[in-house]
């Protein structure tokens, strides 16, 4: 994945969340002020130069993920811990 995090976020959540994926070897990210058809296609050419690299790290991190985040989430949220 190619992750451009929009410089709106209000903590800079996206960004944050996108480092955290790229951390772990299954994207990239790059930056809105930093996005060309120049710098999105070496970063093609970078993903595609490794794609199995990436393949691996993406389904690693899927494992490693809790299967049930979001419900997890909604029994929070509502107080249903």
């Amino acid at each position: 994945y190619i992750l451009i995090p929009l410089k709106i976020a209000a903590a800079n959540e996206q960004q944050k969340n996108a480092r955290i994926l790229e951390k772990e070897g299954s994207a990239r990210v790059l930056l809105q002020n930093e996005a060309t058809t120049d710098t999105l296609d070496q970063e093609v050419e970078k993903i595609f130069a490794n794609i199995d690299t990436f393949k691996q790290q993406a389904q690693k991190l899927q494992k490693d993920l809790p299967s049930d985040a979001s419900t997890k989430l909604a029994r929070f949220v509502l107080g249903y811990n």
